[in-house]
């Protein structure tokens, strides 16, 4: 009896920590996109306010054109408190393609956001 209530108990503990690092984790709250067709950058600030830049942070950012994958990159940290900012050169968009984004929180969650290289928002 009694190490069925240890047991119980472990797994209780273990469901709250789980569910407690959910809870102060969250995803990215927006992406800001611009691309300036005359120097083909592409510049982007992801919005992910954090208290625990140690263990908290925007850690992957994925580039797309046209549904093909152009970035994969990982971060150990994000720029500040605030979120994560990042350039890249994209040589071979043309107006009209379509450029997404998605930024990957560390501890939970992801957000994708796109724009059309070229069309005002």
């Amino acid at each position: 009896m009694k190490s069925k209530v240890l047991a119980a108990a472990g797994f209780l503990a273990l469901f709250l920590a789980f569910f407690a690092g959910r809870a102060l984790a969250d995803p990215p709250k927006n992406i800001l996109l611009g691309f300036n067709p005359a120097t083909h950058l592409l510049q982007v600030n992801v919005l992910h306010p954090t208290r625990n830049l140690k263990m908290h942070f925007i850690n992957k950012v994925i580039v797309t054109v046209n549904g093909k994958e152009v970035f994969n990159q990982l971060f150990p940290g994000q720029t500040n408190r605030d979120g994560l900012k990042a350039k890249y050169n994209l040589p071979n968009v043309v107006l009209g393609n379509k450029i997404e984004v998605t930024a990957f929180c560390s501890m939970y969650g992801s957000l994708v956001r796109g724009m059309v290289a070229g069309r005002a928002k």
